[in-house]
């Protein structure tokens, strides 16, 4: 089962009391057995959606997070598009 199950509030933290939640819910993702399917999953629901829609902690990552990873992740993508 998910870790999440557990406590659905830490994975939406809210103002500065939230930033311990937040890492509180990204160490319990690194122990989730089903971290590379919820990272998959999160990235499929999200990747239509504009980035200021994007929130929560999923696979150990903030909506930040996500959003800076995805970035250069298409960053590279062009890239090697324009290299190739």
């Amino acid at each position: 089962m998910a870790v999440c199950r557990t406590d659905p509030d830490a994975w939406f933290p809210v103002g500065k009391a939230g930033l311990s939640k937040r890492r509180e819910a990204a160490e319990a993702c690194g122990r989730c057995p089903v971290l590379d399917e919820c990272r998959t999953d999160t990235a499929r629901r999200e990747a239509p959606l504009p980035y200021v829609k994007w929130h929560g902690v999923f696979a150990g990552e903030s909506a930040a997070e996500r959003v800076a990873r995805v970035k250069r992740e298409r960053a590279r993508a062009a890239e090697a598009t324009v290299a190739a």
